[in-house]
């Protein structure tokens, strides 16, 4: 009778470890961030340099407030001590700016990841003699060769301003996303019928990532608003 009991409470100790581990499996399957600028003051997680940004009351997605950024100006926010996966949902506001000779060459607004390595993805609004920065987006990784390597992609830039949700889902090491106004039968854009965006293979930035990096951009082509993000971390496989 004695055995029984023992093995009983044994028995018992496994369950409650098997049924505590995965307890804790279940807490680890999603992590969730929202941040929708509704602030008093930007909060001590974003770290800003330049001069030109605040919390904007004259054009916002939803709520009463957005993030502005302008010339030279840039905002990051940590997500993690290490690289992770996950996907990021943004909402940027292109204020369609033009240039007269979309020939020359011009940084305009940047927004996408970093990780802890300190590289930078990024979908961009972009100027040189191969990108036609008028009609369609750029990308930059810093991973590939600094700020120098300004590539073009198939995403069509909106002839008005407007706000624009954009998604990055990096899924793993092998695969990032990108995505532009998905919520419709299909997305605007998606990266993965653009055989001129590949973040991994030519850009280099295989790490993961641990944070968001943002740019108002340069001169008379700066200035850009963002709102409503959403960070979504997926559990360690």
């Amino acid at each position: 009778m004695k055995r029984f009991l023992l093995i009983l409470a044994g028995l018992g100790v496994i369950c409650f470890l098997v049924g505590n581990l995965a307890s804790q499996e279940k807490k680890e399957e999603k992590k969730v961030i929202k941040i929708d600028f509704e602030f008093d003051k930007l909060p001590g997680e974003w770290k800003i340099e330049g001069n030109e940004f605040k919390l904007a009351d004259d054009i916002f997605k939803s709520g009463k407030k957005s993030l502005y950024l302008g010339n030279k100006t840039s905002a990051t926010f940590k997500i993690s001590d290490e690289n992770v996966f996950g996907k990021v949902t943004m909402w940027v506001y292109d204020m369609a700016k033009r240039l007269d000779n979309e020939k020359a060459h011009a940084y305009g607004p940047r927004w996408g990841l970093t990780n802890d390595f300190g590289d930078k993805f990024v979908i961009s609004c972009l100027w040189a003699p191969y990108i036609v920065g008028n009609q369609t987006y750029g990308w930059m990784s810093t991973a590939e060769n600094a700020w120098y390597s300004k590539r073009y992609t198939r995403a069509g830039r909106p002839k008005e301003a407007k706000w624009q949700k954009w998604v990055f889902d990096y899924k793993d090491k092998t695969t990032l996303q990108i995505l532009l106004n998905p919520d419709g039968a299909k997305p605007e854009y998606d990266s993965l019928q653009d055989g001129n965006l590949k973040p991994i293979e030519v850009g280099k930035f295989d790490m993961g990532f641990n944070g968001i990096y943002l740019y108002g951009g340069d001169g008379n082509v700066a200035g850009v608003y963002i709102d409503d993000i959403e960070i979504e971390i997926y559990p360690k496989k």
